[in-house]
């Protein structure tokens, strides 16, 4: 009984962020929100400083 209960909530829990996962999404043509990330140098760079320039973000993992 114990299990099915677990098994309830982990799929409650599993549906529930996969809606919110697809609520956050955006659709082609919408604007990216802005954001900023830190340079190496220690400075903070906007998405809105390169407004009508293309923008490509690269995300890697490293070990």
């Amino acid at each position: 009984m114990l299990k099915k209960r677990y098994f309830a909530l982990a799929l409650l829990l599993l549906v529930t962020g996969l809606t919110l996962m697809a609520s956050a999404a955006l659709s082609p043509g919408t604007i990216a929100p802005d954001f900023n990330l830190p340079t190496t140098a220690g400075a903070k760079l906007t998405l809105s400083q390169f407004k009508g320039q293309v923008v490509i973000l690269a995300f890697w993992k490293s070990d």
